[in-house]
């Protein structure tokens, strides 16, 4: 069993944010993945659970500063596993991933705006599809 895959025991009650402490764990894991870290991390729907868990972070009735923060740093995670073109072209793969990372723009937290506005650009750079999905997301 993969380690990282009990991280995400609750991802699929939808309006669970999770424990902030685990996600910053699997960002660090995430930025310093080797290869086949990360085709593991693909192969198993990571980024599948990683679209679920921001789903059920925007989906609160109250969003706070500690969901902020949490989404944050899924961001990062995001981020991290986009930043090579396996992880981009995995990312894109996903079904919903760019309306769900659109659905995280909340201008009341300016940095995970940031965070999202830097990723959509990037994602409007890396290919006319990709750019395509931002646009219609």
């Amino acid at each position: 069993k993969i380690k990282w895959m009990n991280i995400f025991q609750k991802s699929n009650n939808t309006n669970w944010c999770p424990d902030l402490s685990i996600v910053m764990k699997l960002k660090v894991s995430l930025i310093g993945a080797d290869r086949e870290y990360m085709n593991s991390f693909v192969c198993f729907n990571g980024i599948d659970v990683l679209i679920q868990m921001i789903r059920g972070c925007v989906s609160k009735q109250a969003f706070n500063d500690h969901d902020a923060q949490a989404l944050s740093e899924i961001i990062s995670c995001c981020k991290a596993i986009m930043n090579n073109s396996l992880g981009m072209d995995s990312f894109m793969e996903v079904a919903r991933s760019i309306d769900y990372l659109t659905r995280c723009l909340n201008f009341d937290y300016k940095v995970l705006a940031m965070q999202v506005l830097e990723i959509l650009s990037v994602c409007c750079y890396y290919s006319e599809k990709s750019a395509l999905m931002v646009l219609h997301g």
